[in-house]
């Protein structure tokens, strides 16, 4: 028999890639392979275990659980196996590993108690889902940050969604503060009118609050940005980008919105009107995400094929999002740490320089 010990990163997708390479050692020592993988997380590394046993013509014999410990026997006489795991559906997967990542990195650190600004939009309520599934009611707090430009449904909604989650749910109003700071810059810069200053000042305010809970409750902030977001500078330096893990930073929109669905089949927990409601940041008056991106089907595949497959602008939406890929990169190099659960994710994986000329070839 030929053991195989391993420490394999997760991606989606990696089991095929690992079934195909261990079926070809087997035959090609004609003996059995055990393939043993670790299992856990480190910081933005998964691990997803799953350990496998195959006959030596590649048949597999035995399967252990995935993102959990798990110990199983098989008599290879008889072939009997102790346990029989089925196979986990693809969005459960990807939904197990984020939990994991989540929840390692929290006891890894010592860190017992998360937070997140819930907005009443898709990514935060999927967010904290997540944090849920990974440490427990008990230890997530979500915090309402409405402004000037929020619609009255989105404070209701992250109420609903705290309350059906069983979180403790906090709101600070920072239409005050912004008011105050806005006085303040305008007689101190001479601004006028409204622009993106005012826009990202509204994120900063969230962020500052965000950080002081954590430094009044010992809590650390999720940031809950997502990859199609952060390929296209969607995001806010020190405002939405604050925080100490980014769950969703390597999921596109679409698999956001797949977990949404997910999360409810069994009953609502996310309330429907987040899942239907137009993503917006809520930043100026009736925004929305589509007023500065594509559309997110067009931008997911985009983000996917330039990120993922690093393949040449062809479409328009791809050539749209290269310029804007390369002049953002001086913010994914102050993200916090993102969950690599794609074969290519913004963070450690990624060698790719802020400092470059390329826009000049």
């Amino acid at each position: 028999m030929v053991i195989n010990l391993s420490a394999s990163p997760y991606f989606v997708g990696k089991m095929k890639q690992r079934e195909y390479v261990t079926q070809k050692t087997a035959a090609y020592f004609n003996a059995p392979i055990m393939y043993v993988n670790l299992v856990g997380a480190q910081d933005e590394i998964i691990f997803d275990g799953g350990s496998f046993v195959l006959d030596k013509k590649g048949k597999k014999l035995l399967t252990c659980q995935q993102f959990s410990e798990d110990i199983n026997v098989i008599d290879l006489n008889t072939l009997e196996v102790w346990n029989k795991n089925a196979k986990l559906e693809a969005i459960e997967e990807l939904r197990r590993a984020l939990v994991l990542g989540i929840r390692d990195f929290c006891e890894k650190t010592g860190i017992k108690k998360v937070h997140l600004g819930l907005s009443g939009g898709i990514d935060s309520a999927v967010v904290a889902a997540l944090a849920v599934d990974a440490l427990g009611p008990a230890n997530v707090v979500g915090v309402g940050l409405p402004g000037p430009f929020n619609a009255p449904q989105s404070l209701t909604l992250a109420k609903d969604l705290a309350a059906n989650m069983g979180v403790d749910f906090k709101t600070v109003e920072i239409g005050p503060m912004y008011e105050s700071v806005l006085k303040a810059l305008n007689k101190g810069l001479g601004l006028e009118g409204f622009s993106i200053v005012n826009e990202n000042l509204q994120a900063r305010l969230r962020g500052l609050t965000l950080m002081a809970w954590s430094n009044k409750e010992n809590s650390m902030l999720l940031t809950t940005g997502n990859k199609s977001e952060y390929a296209s500078g969607y995001s806010t330096l020190y405002g939405d980008m604050c925080g100490g893990l980014a769950p969703l930073g390597d999921l596109t929109k679409a698999q956001v919105y797949a977990l949404a669905r997910h999360y409810n089949k069994q009953g609502e927990v996310i309330p429907q009107e987040i899942i239907d409601r137009p993503p917006s940041a809520e930043l100026r008056p009736n925004q929305k995400d589509q007023d500065s991106l594509p559309e997110y089907d067009d931008l997911d595949k985009a983000v996917t094929y330039l990120v993922e497959k690093s393949g040449p602008a062809k479409s328009a939406t791809e050539k749209w999002l290269l310029p804007v890929l390369m002049r953002t990169e001086f913010k994914r190099w102050q993200a916090p740490p993102i969950l690599k659960v794609s074969q290519h994710s913004f963070g450690r994986g990624r060698r790719y320089p802020v400092a470059h000329r390329a826009r000049e070839i």
